[in-house]
């Protein structure tokens, strides 16, 4: 096993979560009182470092320690501090874009370093991912319009889930947003936390930071409700995109949103992915339901449905093969269910 999955299983043992973190060097003069009172209704500014603010502060985990010795938690102090990255552990809590031209990173085309609070950062990369984003062809009315191919609920979606799962304890590298002609690449320091893989994302929930994940919550960025990975999922469906891929290296953990491609475009992979999510969220599936899926005739269809049983991921449960319904087989239920 390695270190850093004993240390996290040590954590949770204590019931003890790096995002609650006290930050001694810094006080309560230095958070952005103003911010505070618009998002947390009973703090009052007038009021300074007032037992009933500290209470305020305290039951929101943006501090700790007791009203005897109150301090800056991690989670307070990069939500609402007035600049997070003035102290030195913290200049890489920030989001790092970059575009590039073509597929791979030889051609960088632009990089912009995003700072501020957390809040902030996700605003900042959802307006600079929008200006950059594949845009796919649409009639509204009579008119045909072009709109984003992921829209800003579910960048948001994506980004948050970044920053709040990011491991805080590892400041040597920044969130990574990359985006390629092709795909769009969202890569957060930290590994999944132990007990999840890639398959089983989408059932087991699990957060690294708490703290940071209700308090975005508190500034509607994102639902925070343990559903974003369905979520994500869903809207890949409906705009008819192969399903995001999950990349765990154990030091980094990446998320990959393709473009926009038509099904002959789509790799192996993309295809085996997607159907997989479908039988994670629906349980069975039959022609009609992959011919919609893909927006593909049956004979494509029938030909993905057949590959997918000779390579052991599927398997019907009648013998009708007209009326035929598809399931993931014993291997690979065991692989995402345990």
């Amino acid at each position: 096993m390695p270190i850093s999955e004993i240390r996290e299983r040590i954590s949770r043992s204590k019931n003890f979560y790096y995002d609650e973190t006290p930050i001694d060097e810094f006080g309560f003069n230095d958070l952005d009182l103003e911010k505070i009172e618009q998002i947390l209704k009973d703090f009052h500014p007038i009021d300074g470092a007032s037992s009933r603010n500290i209470g305020v502060l305290l039951e929101n985990n943006v501090m700790t320690g007791g009203h005897e010795r109150p301090a800056i938690t991690l989670a307070g102090w990069l939500i609402f501090a007035k600049n997070p990255q003035n102290h030195r552990q913290f200049r890489n809590a920030q989001i790092e874009f970059q575009q590039f031209r073509g597929t791979t990173r030889e051609a960088p085309i632009k990089k912009t370093i995003i700072t501020g609070t957390l809040p902030a950062q996700v605003d900042q990369a959802i307006d600079l991912l929008l200006q950059h984003m594949w845009v796919v062809p649409t009639i509204q009315g009579s008119r045909r319009v072009e709109i984003p191919s992921y829209d800003k609920t579910m960048l948001r979606e994506v980004i948050a889930n970044s920053i709040v799962h990011r491991d805080y304890s590892k400041m040597y590298q920044p969130v990574k947003i990359s985006i390629f002609t092709d795909r769009m690449e969202i890569e957060n320091p930290g590994g999944l936390l132990p007990g999840l893989t890639p398959f089983n994302l989408i059932h087991k929930r699990e957060w690294r930071n708490p703290s940071i994940a209700q308090l975005l919550e508190k500034f509607r960025i994102g639902e925070m409700d343990g559903q974003g990975i369905d979520r994500l999922y869903s809207a890949t469906r409906r705009i008819k995109l192969p399903a995001p891929q999950f990349i765990d290296n154990h030091s980094s953990f990446k998320v990959v949103l393709s473009g926009p491609k038509a099904f002959d475009e789509f790799t192996a992979e993309e295809k085996r992915l997607t159907v997989l999510v479908m039988l994670i969220l629906e349980d069975t599936l039959d022609n009609e339901g992959v011919r919609n899926a893909f927006d593909i005739n049956t004979l494509k269809a029938s030909t993905l449905i057949k590959t997918l049983m000779e390579s052991g991921v599927i398997k019907s449960t009648t013998k009708s093969r007209k009326f035929a319904r598809y399931q993931l087989t014993d291997e690979y239920r065991q692989r995402i269910f345990g």
